[in-house]
């Protein structure tokens, strides 16, 4: 019978960004009590959830600091309605 390996230490791997469809709505809402953000190229070829937040003043904040030119985000609640949105050329 062969020997177990067991193997120490692993690489921390930074969470992927989960991309989403660009016409897909129904995975745009967040889960209950939560807000969810979204951010979509100009040219609309590309699209993926950037995190979720517990509050919308976090969210929106988040939205607010990033400094993508050529990336419009959306803050979404628990349904596909947009709360808050940040083209990218503003």
């Amino acid at each position: 019978m062969r020997k177990r390996i067991r193997r120490k230490g692993h690489l921390i791997q930074k969470r992927p960004q989960k991309e989403i469809e660009v016409n897909d709505f129904s995975s745009r809402h967040a889960s209950e009590g939560k807000f969810r953000i979204t951010a979509v190229t100009q040219n609309a070829t590309k699209a993926w959830v950037v995190g979720e937040c517990e509050t919308f003043k976090d969210a929106k904040q988040q939205v607010d600091n990033s400094s993508d030119p050529d990336v419009d985000y959306y803050v979404h609640g628990s349904s596909s309605r947009v709360l808050y949105s940040k083209k990218g050329s503003d």
